[in-house]
């Protein structure tokens, strides 16, 4: 169901947040996090991935602003931390998709043209 995927993608999503922001706590956690290859195995990239799944396999929202909102505060974040970058372009494209839904297509253009200079 449509709250379900909601209350799935908060979870990830408050999870990732604290797992960046203790990134430095732990020497351990912080060098894995500084390797581009052992950056997967830290708790932060396991939450990008829960919340990469809850946000692009989510049902549509259709006409929920709160729920547009949301999936776009996600796909900011998702952007925003620099893990899983194999899957970047699918997040900007969903992002600009949601972004022409949400604050019309001069902003959707901008987040493409952010995407296609990566």
């Amino acid at each position: 169901s449509l709250e379900r995927a909601y209350a799935d993608a908060e979870q990830a999503e408050e999870a990732l947040r604290e797992a960046l922001a203790h990134v430095g706590d732990n020497k351990f956690e912080a060098s894995k996090f500084r390797n581009p290859f052992r950056r997967r195995f830290t708790a932060a990239w396991c939450y990008a991935e829960a919340l990469h799944h809850a946000v692009m396999h989510s049902p549509a929202v259709g006409d929920d602003d709160i729920l547009r909102a949301a999936k776009v505060r996600q796909l900011r974040l998702l952007l925003s931390c620099q893990l899983c970058t194999s899957r970047r372009g699918k997040w900007h494209g969903e992002l600009a998709k949601e972004v022409a839904r949400c604050e019309g297509p001069l902003a959707a253009l901008e987040v493409a043209a952010e995407g296609l200079a990566e």
